[in-house]
């Protein structure tokens, strides 16, 4: 999670849509590349989801660090949806009773 929060730092400080700094889009994109990548063995299919809109064929540890992405991106997409304070509170619930389950 710190290197994804370090990549919000980056984006936020730099403001790319203020002066179309290309650069930092470069380094967030392939920061987003190699963040799907860390996270397909936990969230397999959202980090295809990710790959596919970034149109990277990379798909194995290997490539992480690799700044080869080709072409352009795909047309973005909502791939999480937020979730509201009520959701949470609850999937906190639902949580509570399985762990109450187990420690039964």
């Amino acid at each position: 999670m710190k290197f994804s929060d370090s990549g919000n730092k980056y984006f936020q400080e730099k403001e790319p849509w203020k002066n179309n700094d290309k650069e930092t889009l470069f380094v967030c994109i392939n920061m987003c590349k190699d963040l799907a990548l860390l996270l397909q063995p936990f969230i397999p299919n959202s980090s295809d989801k990710i790959l596919k809109l970034l149109n990277c064929d990379e798909r194995n540890f290997e490539d992480l660090n690799k700044f080869n992405l080709k072409g352009e991106i795909n047309k973005p997409y909502i791939i999480f949806n937020k979730l509201e304070d009520k959701d949470i509170e609850q999937l906190k619930n639902v949580t509570s009773k399985f762990n109450k389950f187990f420690e039964d």
